[in-house]
């Protein structure tokens, strides 16, 4: 009985080494700048795998590494299946590796992989083909790029379009899927944003979509899914550098609006800032404004990254400057630079101010009825009638300067309220707090508040608000 089961043990030994096995699955062709994957799938009890890191000098990606189990001789074994990506830039041979299993080493054969350009798919049912704006363009310029698949073969099952891969872009999605029916067929149309990274001549790859076909099978075989792989044309761009110091380009339109330019010391003006066109510019945070003693908020608007406001507030006058923008105009084919405006800000008593404007305006309308009429003289005019107007002008003066000093005396001027009076009428925090951020530095307790302020939420608002009175009552502000 011994010498049987002896026997029986030795075959066993001597069946597993003819268990392990190795090879490679790879495909006999693809097309250029698409990634090529293939398998080495070993078998065996111990498999020790070598490191594959290029073939020749192109890097070699390990995309997964999959162990099952399955029974020898009622024995338990290991099937190891390794997957592997390269690309494909022109036509190579995957080499031999040696692959040791149980204390042997087991080669896979080597491979070709022929590589060839893709081709534009022609059928009589299918089409697909890219089409772009522009062929001819300036570095950063976007480009609008269309991949459009028609059909019209009831076969087709389902099929998906695959993204491009462009090196030298930037690629971005524009549009949704849309989809039209004309002269019976079906038509879908995706739309991309590109923009250029470095100057140069480029061929744009085909595109490519995959779509799975119902087939119909000979005699009693039955209907079966089909996968192929469709191709576009390839696009030809050329792209212009820009010049030195230039990074915009595109058509711009630039405004800006302001909602008021006098002010009470501590209250904000808002600026809003337009930019309307087309070009590379994603946003406006290189808009500043640097503004002496002065304090500038500013925002991007949620809903629009072309449109930015600022606040501003200060306790003295100020000047807002204007903003530049500078941009290689691609309609008219040279630099352009835009100018906003700049604005001047009053800061004090508001209602002064008013009244100094009308005191003053009422004399400028004086002085331009007085030009108007010297004009209309006759230039003969004697001594004497010049002596008369002389004298009616100077008593003008004299009555225009005894009524400025009449409204100054009888304190027609509104005296400017305190600060405690404004401060008490405002329950929205953020306003509370700009209200008294021109007085920072002018009281340590107030400091302390106006900080504390800043921190604190909305609930501790109200209780906070009244400390903040209480000692302004006691400041001299």
């Amino acid at each position: 009985m011994l010498h049987i089961l002896g026997k029986i043990f030795i075959l066993l030994l001597l069946s597993i080494p003819l268990s392990s096995s190795v090879k490679l699955i790879a495909p006999s062709e693809s097309i250029k700048d698409e990634d090529v994957t293939f398998k080495i799938v070993a078998r065996g009890f111990d498999i020790s795998f070598p490191k594959i890191d290029f073939i020749g000098s192109e890097l070699v990606e390990e995309l997964s590494s999959v162990s099952e189990a399955y029974i020898i001789n009622t024995l338990k074994a290991t099937q190891t299946t390794k997957t592997y990506k390269i690309k494909a830039l022109k036509t190579f041979s995957i080499p031999s590796y040696s692959i040791t299993i149980d204390g042997k080493i087991l080669k896979t054969k080597e491979k070709k992989v022929n590589v060839r350009k893709s081709t534009k798919t022609i059928s009589s049912d299918y089409d697909l083909q890219m089409q772009i704006d522009k062929h001819k363009s300036h570095l950063g310029e976007r480009l609008v790029l269309k991949v459009i698949f028609s059909y019209k073969d009831r076969k087709l099952e389902d099929y998906e379009i695959i993204k491009p891969k462009l090196d030298n872009f930037r690629l971005q999605h524009k549009s949704e899927k849309t989809w039209k029916k004309q002269n019976g067929e079906y038509i879908e149309v995706v739309e991309y944003y590109l923009f250029s990274k470095k100057e140069g001549f480029f061929i744009l790859p085909a595109s490519k979509i995959e779509v799975i076909l119902k087939k119909q099978g000979n005699g009693f075989r039955r209907t079966h899914i089909e996968k192929s792989t469709l191709y576009s044309n390839t696009l030809e761009v050329d792209v212009l550098g820009l010049p030195k110091n230039v990074s915009v380009v595109g058509e711009y339109k630039m405004s800006t609006t302001i909602n008021k330019q006098k002010v009470k010391k501590g209250e904000a003006i808002k600026l809003q800032l337009i930019l309307e066109g087309e070009g590379n510019i994603n946003n406006l945070e290189s808009f500043i404004f640097e503004i002496p003693n002065a304090t500038v908020y500013s925002k991007n608007d949620s809903n629009n990254t072309l449109h930015k406001s600022f606040e501003i507030i200060s306790d003295e006058n100020y000047k807002i400057p204007s903003l530049n923008l500078r941009y290689f105009d691609t309609n008219k084919q040279r630099l352009v630079e835009l100018k906003s405006p700049s604005y001047k800000i009053q800061v004090g008593d508001v209602k002064n101010m008013q009244k100094n404007d009308k005191v003053s305006k009422a004399k400028k309308q004086t002085d331009r009825l007085t030009k108007i009429e010297e004009k209309t003289k006759q230039e003969d005019t004697t001594v004497a009638e010049k002596t008369i107007y002389f004298f009616t002008g100077a008593l003008i003066t004299l009555l225009l300067i005894y009524l400025y000093s009449k409204i100054i005396s009888l304190n027609v001027y509104t005296k400017r309220s305190k600060l405690y009076t404004d401060l008490k009428k405002v329950h929205i925090q953020e306003d509370f707090f700009k209200k008294l951020v021109p007085f920072i530095g002018k009281d340590k307790d107030l400091d302390r508040m106006i900080y504390k302020l800043e921190k604190e939420d909305k609930k501790t608002f109200k209780k906070l608000k009244y400390g903040v009175l209480k000692l302004i009552r006691t400041l001299d502000l």
